[in-house]
């Protein structure tokens, strides 16, 4: 899941997750490492992979949100948060887990 808003548009607001659960698997053969900004103007992009991608984000509330990584690959796309704190504010991480599935 990758929420994410280009600069020159305005910022995602009060953005909540509650009560989630999330299992993510890699299934693709593409190298790891690209993000995909479609559509937009950007397009495929070099960035760290994470479970949430925050950008230009004001206020972002995680409660009782469980994400679990599944498979034997998983070096450098299980990191569960990736944000850039100059464009995001106002996060609140409430039971928030994330560890790989059993």
């Amino acid at each position: 899941m990758m929420l994410s808003v280009q600069r020159h548009l305005r910022l995602l607001s009060n953005l909540k997750f509650i009560n989630v659960n999330l299992m993510y698997r890699r299934w693709t053969n593409y190298t790891g490492g690209m993000v995909d900004y479609r559509p937009g103007c950007q397009g495929l992009v070099n960035h760290t992979t994470a479970g949430i991608i925050m950008e230009h984000i004001e206020g972002f509330e995680v409660e009782n949100v469980n994400m679990r990584w599944r498979g034997n690959h998983l070096k450098g796309w299980n990191n569960p948060l990736n944000f850039n704190p100059s464009t995001v504010n106002n996060i609140s991480l409430l039971r928030f887990h994330s560890g790989l599935y059993q």
